[in-house]
């Protein structure tokens, strides 16, 4: 009796033998798994998956509780000049729906979508806060070549327009030529706000010291909309096939309800093509 039994106990231990070695190498094998594709999104060497799960948190813009004081026509409008001459040509400024964005910097970068258009041309203003309708406070304007491809297009105020005040609400517009008649009325335009503040010394510093990967989620948790976006932008500019710059620029835009637009090419103006990072 106890050498017919010895056979198929032997063999139902070494089958739940078996089992356990195979049940406890699951997790570590998938866990395995699990961390290399994480490795690949890493945009560092050594950034640990929790540095990037909280690089990632912050890349959400805390939007401060302030709203542009004066827009005549929102963050968004439609014309006429889409692609065929005849389709509505749907514009957008890149900014919360406070319509006003804030920078560190003295000289700004202003992001806005023209998409595909009939038309070769944009211009850029940018006005004081208490302007005139006569327009004798207008700062600077700019004509833009627009692109076939349309996208995601950026100005930059240049040196010779001077600093923008600390603490001062500029509005800025951009207006498609679509009428071929001169009537700039029939236009569509958008216009939008920002204004620059001051970073306070904590915040400077860890901006010195920081890498400009980590410069986005600084200026994202300060709400610091315009400055988080330039500094992305320019990373993606210089690192067009980097993926996971690619998935902070959907996260940037979608934590201000801009996600439709994460996938519009990034258009270098004053170039005869655009960029798609």
């Amino acid at each position: 009796m106890l050498k017919k039994s010895f056979l198929p106990l032997t063999t139902l231990s070494l089958a739940l033998s078996l089992e356990l070695v195979i049940s406890t190498s699951l997790p570590a094998t998938a866990k395995s798994q699990s961390n290399s594709v994480l490795d690949l999104q890493r945009p560092n060497r050594g950034e640990t998956v929790g540095q990037l799960l909280a690089r990632r948190a912050r890349i959400r813009v805390k939007v401060p509780n302030i709203r542009a004081s004066r827009n005549r026509y929102g963050g968004a409008a439609r014309g006429n000049c889409g692609i065929d001459g005849t389709s509505q040509l749907e514009m957008k400024t890149l900014l919360p729906d406070t319509n006003i964005g804030l920078t560190v910097a003295a000289q700004p970068t202003f992001f806005f979508l023209i998409p595909k258009t009939s038309a070769t041309e944009a211009k850029f203003i940018l006005l004081h806060e208490n302007h005139q309708e006569n327009g004798d406070d207008i700062i600077y304007q700019k004509t833009l070549p627009l692109t076939s491809t349309g996208g995601v297009m950026s100005v930059t105020l240049p040196p010779e327009a001077g600093a923008l005040e600390v603490g001062k609400e500029y509005r800025y517009e951009v207006q498609v030529s679509c009428s071929s008649d001169g009537d700039e009325s029939s236009n569509p335009s958008i216009d939008g706000s920002i204004k620059r503040v001051q970073p306070d010394a904590d915040l400077a510093r860890k901006l010195e010291k920081a890498l400009p990967r980590d410069r986005v989620a600084l200026y994202a948790e300060a709400g610091y909309w315009n400055s988080s976006l330039k500094t992305l932008a320019d990373l993606r500019f210089a690192n067009p096939n980097d993926p996971e710059l690619k998935a902070d620029w959907q996260e940037l835009l979608e934590s201000v309800g801009l996600g439709t637009i994460a996938q519009e090419p990034l258009v270098m103006l004053g170039s005869d093509s655009s960029q798609t990072p």
